[in-house]
Order: C-alpha cells, then structure tokens, then sequence
C-alpha cells in the first residue's frame, strides 16, 4: 500500500484543531493546506493558509505551550512564519 508520503511532501500531521481528530498539513507552492479528517475514512480540503514561502518545510509544536499544535512554516531564503492555533478553532493566526 502507498503512504501519503508518495504523493504530498513535506507534510505534517496536525492534531487538536475542531476535534480529537488528526489533519494533514502540506506545502503547496507558496501556501500551505490543510486537509480535515472527516472520520469515515476520507480527507477533505479544508484551509487553506498563504504564507508568500515558496519550498517551505513545516514543523507542528506546541510553541505557546495553550495545548493545541500550531505550525511553524520555513525556508532557508523564505524565513519562518508561525501560525498559532486559536484555542481548536480550527483557525489559525
């Protein structure tokens, strides 16, 4: 069987967004995209966030320690940009 990581790369996996379900967080071009976990084995396309970082790696993490992931997006000549989860909204700033 494939895994994801044949098809989207880099990509993370996002926990404590709208629920206690896992998303899938991907780099597209200069953006990245989040896919919700619908919990009857299917993803679908969700947010998604431009972040102007063309080949950017993501990292999850906890940076402001509030319990729910946030992502962190970077690149060498792109810089970093944090994007904090709003307490599981689903939304992000």
């Amino acid at each position: 069987m494939p895994s994801l990581s044949n098809y989207i790369a880099p990509y993370a996996i996002l926990n404590n967004t709208t629920s206690n379900k896992d998303e899938i967080v991907y780099t597209f071009e200069d953006s990245i995209k989040i896919l919700k976990n619908t919990n009857s084995n299917t993803l679908e396309n969700w947010l998604t966030i431009y972040t102007g970082i063309d080949d950017a790696n993501i990292t999850i993490a906890d940076i402001n320690n509030d319990g729910y992931n946030d992502i962190l997006v970077y690149a060498v000549l792109g810089g970093l940009k944090i994007y904090k989860n709003n307490s599981g909204s689903g939304f992000f700033s």
